[in-house]
């Protein structure tokens, strides 16, 4: 299996009015934990103690975290469309009467789509439904955005 090493790509959040915002990112670090056959969990079945087999259970959710530089702006610049005010929702930003991407409306959440590009091959990661957890540094070196927190539908992979 060959070594996937991406140094560019895009972070795309999408709103559940259809509304998007892209960032451009570099030195990107992505983990997706709790990927399962056909996205459910599988329920044992048991006769008299003994197990007889697996049933379907819920769809499962997925932990992730992603890690990358972006420009500074994309962050605190004071422009109708800022990564916080997607990404939280912010009261005061662009995104404050936005549409969450949830079936139900009640709770804020997001479509998040990562593309990455190694120079040769390009691949991209869906996060169908998310409700996530940011945090940035502005530093000399640059700025650093991380997101993580928890997809809720089955994600795709491209």
């Amino acid at each position: 299996m060959a070594v996937y090493n991406a140094r560019h790509g895009t972070c795309t959040l999408h709103t559940g009015d259809a509304t998007t915002f892209e960032l451009t990112i570099e030195d990107v670090g992505l983990s997706i934990d709790g990927l399962q056959a056909d996205n459910r969990e599988a329920l044992p079945v048991y006769d008299r103690g003994s197990f007889d087999g697996l049933v379907a259970g819920q769809d499962t959710t997925q932990s992730f975290s992603t890690t990358f530089k972006v420009k500074n702006e994309s962050l605190t610049h004071a422009s109708n469309a800022r990564a916080l005010d997607f990404l939280l929702k912010l009261s005061t930003g662009s995104q404050a009467s936005g549409t969450t991407v949830d079936a139900y409306g009640f709770e804020w959440a997001l479509k998040i789509v990562i593309t990455l590009d190694d120079g040769t091959t390009s691949t991209s990661k869906t996060l169908p439904v998310v409700r996530c957890t940011v945090g940035y540094t502005e530093a000399l070196e640059g700025c650093a955005f991380a997101i993580s927190g928890t997809n809720y539908k089955a994600p795709t992979f491209a």
